[in-house]
């Protein structure tokens, strides 16, 4: 099955965080290199991912609405962290050395370039795009920090568009950001919901990018027109070619 945009997408659109780069890994990283040396005794890496995962999920939806700002989004879930580990460090010196870990940690996947340069390729002039949740000027730093912002120039970041995937305002604006209409565009991303069902539910195509190789969850829809195990596949697939 080919994506609805297949040999007339003038665009594709990418999603950032575990499809261009392992997000969960530098999570992961900066907990354990960052914030684990100022754990209290009995404190474990799970129990503070597990507890910060709850904080971001509640605060996240707050910035969302607007009852948070960046800055007070990250106040709040670093205080909620040093609370995680016990609280023998200060907020702002766990909060520099979870950043600092994390931005060590970042790198995009083996098959980000190789797929963009083959997408280049395929398709001579194709527009290239990141859509992403996330505050506006983490996101805009990690993805220079990686260097994609050279390789993707047109950024779409909730934080600073006041809506998230799966809405369909975010993606309206990376099309009118792109110049395309949504019937020539392709959304590549890990999340059923948020890519993908969010991309066709905005009249894109989508080709969900699914690396773990994982079942598609029940009672999600739309589902993808296509399904890749990699990103040089998935640009394959979301351009119509075999190849």
């Amino acid at each position: 099955m080919r994506p609805r945009g297949g040999a007339a997408a003038q665009a594709l659109l990418f999603d950032f965080d575990n499809t261009l780069h392992d997000q969960a890994a530098a999570y992961r990283r900066a907990l354990e290199v960052g914030v684990a040396p100022h754990f209290a005794p009995g404190i474990t890496v799970d129990d503070v991912a597990a507890r910060c995962h709850a904080s971001w999920a509640e605060l996240w939806a707050a910035y969302v609405a607007g009852r948070l700002d960046e800055d007070g989004l990250y106040t709040a879930w670093f205080a909620s962290m040093r609370a995680a580990t016990g609280g023998q460090a200060r907020t702002a010196d766990l909060r520099g050395a979870f950043e600092a870990a994390e931005d060590a940690a970042l790198r995009p996947y083996p098959d980000v370039l190789p797929a963009l340069a083959a997408a280049r390729a395929l398709r001579p002039g194709i527009r290239l795009a990141v859509v992403t949740n996330g505050a506006a000027r983490r996101q805009r730093a990690r993805l220079e920090g990686m260097g994609l912002v050279r390789e993707i120039p047109v950024l779409v970041i909730s934080g600073a568009l006041g809506v998230a995937k799966p809405e369909p305002g975010i993606f309206a604006r990376a099309l009118a950001d792109l110049g395309v209409a949504a019937e020539q565009a392709v959304m590549v991303g890990d999340s059923p919901e948020a890519d993908v069902a969010g991309a066709k539910r905005a009249g894109l195509g989508a080709v969900w990018l699914n690396r773990a190789g994982v079942a598609w969850p029940e009672g999600v829809a739309p589902g993808p027109d296509a399904v890749a195990a990699d990103l040089q596949a998935a640009v394959r697939a979301a351009l119509g070619s075999e190849a």
